[in-house]
């Protein structure tokens, strides 16, 4: 079977070109022919070091058998997370044994997303706090109290900690409970 042919491209000025074109003409060859026998010419016995197969992240290939009820499920919760299969079942395992948990792409966007959220919401805070110390508040119909500037620092912070909660605990459904559960 023929080795399937690739596509060579270079930019060159149209002097250049034309010199080539002379050249190959010279020798009796299409520019197409001259230019395949040059790069012939230049590579002969190297080795190539670049693999024509894509690269992958992953060095491992598992293949494992599951029961139709298991597969199913599985099936449905990468379907509900928008990932393959492939990749949910990845993501539950590494999260097992690297005991933490391992979100997909679009989760770990959500929860950043939320955390820069959070974030502004402090920095917002804090600003109103101190403008309210320096009586810029005075005139205005509305002047946030100390009560109730302390009472959105303590929400926000129990919200960053509802997210770290969360983002920790993604995947407690998927992962086994403890290790204790492994030696029943």
């Amino acid at each position: 079977m023929a080795e399937k042919s690739e596509v060579v491209r270079a930019r060159v000025s149209k002097t250049a070109k034309a010199r080539f074109e002379a050249v190959a003409a010279e020798n009796g060859l299409s520019p197409s022919d001259f230019l395949r026998l040059m790069i012939d010419q230049v590579t002969e016995g190297i080795e190539p070091t670049i693999s024509s197969k894509p690269k992958s992240r992953r060095k491992a290939k598992l293949t494992v058998r599951l029961p139709v009820d298991v597969a199913d499920n599985l099936v449905v919760d990468a379907k509900e997370q928008g990932v393959t299969t492939s990749t949910w079942a990845a993501s539950i395992l590494m999260a097992k044994f690297r005991h933490a948990p391992q979100p997909v792409k679009s989760q770990r966007s959500a929860i950043q997303r939320s955390f820069r959220q959070l974030q502004g919401m402090a920095t917002n805070t804090n600003q109103m706090a101190t403008l309210m110390n320096r009586g810029v508040f005075t005139d205005s119909d509305y002047t946030p109290t100390r009560k109730e500037l302390s009472e959105l620092r303590e929400g926000i912070a129990e919200l960053r900690g509802d997210l770290c909660q969360f983002a920790g605990g993604q995947y407690k459904i998927q992962m086994v409970k403890s290790l204790e559960d492994e030696r029943l």
